[in-house]
C-alpha cells in the first residue's frame, strides 16, 4: 500500500508560513476517563469525524513483529476502526515503542459532536492496550498533557508545550524538513502484503541508532480491511523517519544509504521518499491522529 497511490490525485499547494506540525490543525485534544480509571487524551479530528488514543509502551523489549501482528488481528472486528501506528524510535537511549488506534464517529449525535465520540471511545478504549498485553507487550494511554508534551518534544524540543505542536522556524521542501535546526526525512516503505521489510528495518534502525548522532523513527501503519475476520490482516505501509542535525550536508542521504545498504536489492524498491509530504509523513508517523490518505495536499 502506498500513500502516493491510495489518494485521490493532489492539488498544488504554496507552503504556508505556519509553525505548526501540518495536518493538526483540526485536530483538538478532549479528556475523558475510561473504564479502567486512565485520564486519556484522545485526539478529536471533528472534520473528518474521527479521534485518536494514543499509548506508550511499557517495555520496548517485548515488542516482536509476531506479537504487533497478533495486536493488529485482534483489532481487525473492532467497531469503527480506521487504522493503527505502531511506532519504534530510535537514539543514543533506549528504544521506545507508541501505539495509537483511530475510531469513526458512527450515527448523527457521534459525528456533530466529538465529546460525544470520545465518551463512546472512553468505554472501548482499555480493549485496545489490554488487547496489547494479550499479545505481549504492555501499553499506557497518554492524558491530554502528556499527549501534547508528546507532540512538542518530537516536533520541537526547544519550543515551550503547545497544542498543536510549534517550532520558532520551520523550512520544508519537497524532500526534507527542517524544524529549529533539525532535518527530518520521511521515507515511504511498502508492504506488498506483509511486513518483513518493517522487520528488517526495525533491526537495522536499532543496531545503528546508538551509533551515530541521529534519531530513527519506524512506524507501521495498519489499515483492518471491510469484512475481514480476526484471523486475516489488513493492509500495512511503513514510514521511516530519519533526524539529524541541521547543516550537516547530505547527512539524510548518507544514513538512508547505511539502512538500504543492509536490505537486498528487492526491498530496497520498497523503500522510496516521501516527496512533498514530509510534514504530513511525521504527524503520521508519531500516530497523532494524521492519515496520509485523508490529506491531498503537497509541497513542491
Amino acid at each position: 500500500m502506498s500513500l502516493n497511490l491510495i489518494t485521490k490525485p493532489f492539488k498544488r499547494r504554496v507552503p504556508e508560513p505556519s509553525t505548526a506540525l501540518h495536518g493538526l490543525q483540526d485536530i483538538d485534544i478532549v479528556e475523558v476517563r475510561d473504564l479502567d480509571g486512565h485520564y486519556v487524551g484522545f485526539l478529536a479530528d471533528a472534520s473528518r469525524a474521527q479521534a485518536t488514543m494514543l499509548s506508550r509502551v511499557t517495555d520496548a523489549a517485548t515488542v516482536t513483529p509476531d506479537a504487533l501482528g497478533m495486536w493488529e488481528a485482534s483489532l481487525v472486528g473492532m467497531e469503527s476502526l480506521l487504522a493503527t501506528v505502531s511506532t519504534l524510535t530510535v537514539a543514543e537511549d533506549e528504544p521506545s515503542w507508541s501505539l495509537s488506534a483511530t475510531m469513526q464517529a458512527v450515527g448523527r449525535d457521534e459525528r456533530r459532536d466529538p465529546t460525544e465520540l470520545a465518551t463512546r471511545l472512553a468505554t472501548s478504549a482499555p480493549a485496545i492496550y489490554r488487547q496489547a498485553g494479550d499479545s505481549g507487550f504492555h501499553s499506557r494511554p497518554l492524558s491530554s498533557s502528556e499527549v501534547v508534551s508528546f507532540g512538542q518534544l518530537h516536533w520541537s524540543p526547544l519550543h515551550p508545550a503547545s497544542w498543536p505542536p510549534r517550532a520558532a522556524i520551520v523550512e520544508e521542501g519537497p524532500s526534507e524538513v527542517t524544524v529549529d535546526g533539525n532535518t527530518h526525512v520521511v521515507f515511504e516503505v511498502t508492504c506488498d502484503g506483509d511486513g518483513t521489510v518493517l522487520e528488517m528495518l526495525a533491526s537495522i534502525i536499532q543496531d545503528l541508532g546508538p551509533r551515530v548522532d541521529a534519531t530513527f523513527r519506524l512506524a507501521r501503519v495498519f489499515r483492518p480491511a471491510a469484512g475481514l475476520d480476526k484471523t486475516s490482516s489488513g493492509r500495512r505501509v511503513g514510514l521511516l523517519t530519519i533526524s539529524y542535525e541541521a547543516g550537516r550536508r547530505d547527512t539524510g542521504t548518507y544514513l538512508a544509504a547505511l539502512c538500504l545498504a543492509q536490505l537486498d536489492a528487492r526491498a530496497r524498491l520498497r523503500v522510496r521518499r516521501l516527496f512533498g509530504r514530509q510534514q504530513l509523513g511525521m504527524g503520521m508517523a508519531l500516530g497523532l491522529g494524521v492519515l496520509g490518505w485523508q490529506h491531498l495536499e503537497v509541497i513542491l
